[in-house]
């Protein structure tokens, strides 16, 4: 999955994608549930990227993804799917699941640096809501600062 990764930040993702398929093959084989949750929701990130016609194949494997890190009490294996939920709610269109993921995203963060980073991807999830229904008001009312943190939170 490393190699994979490698391909998939610097956007060759058919490459990347042919790698995260023989993990998640692999990872069946091997038993390996979290690589296996890994490779499903990489792959799903990038079917996210190829586009509109991709987001259900994105949707179908993330969704597996997140099942299977359902069953685990460690955040750190849901963290990531939550993350990629959120994105690909939020590019759909379904905005009430991408605030969703977005804040169990956010609540499973364990220290402030992430818990900032899910920040933001909770802000884009509201500022989404905001653009599609319009209520600018109901934006600025639910964001707080947190000067403990640093960080913006929404309450």
């Amino acid at each position: 999955s490393n190699v994979a990764y490698l391909y998939y930040v610097q956007e060759l993702n058919e490459e990347a994608d042919s790698i995260y398929q023989l993990a998640e093959l692999l990872a069946i084989q091997q038993k390996d549930t979290i690589s296996l949750i890994y490779a499903l929701s990489q792959q799903g990130m990038i079917n996210l990227e190829r586009g509109k016609h991709y987001y259900s194949r994105a949707e179908l494997q993330m969704q597996q993804a997140l099942l299977l890190a359902e069953h685990f009490s460690d955040t750190t294996v849901k963290t990531p799917v939550y993350e990629s939920l959120s994105t690909l709610y939020c590019e759909m269109g379904e905005i009430e699941k991408a605030l969703q993921y977005a804040k169990l995203n956010y609540y499973s963060q364990r220290d402030t640096l992430h818990r900032c980073r899910a920040s933001l991807l909770l802000g884009d999830a509201y500022f989404a809501r905001v653009r599609f229904m319009n209520h600018y008001g109901t934006f600025i009312s639910i964001l707080k600062y947190n000067s403990r943190t640093g960080c913006l939170a929404f309450i």
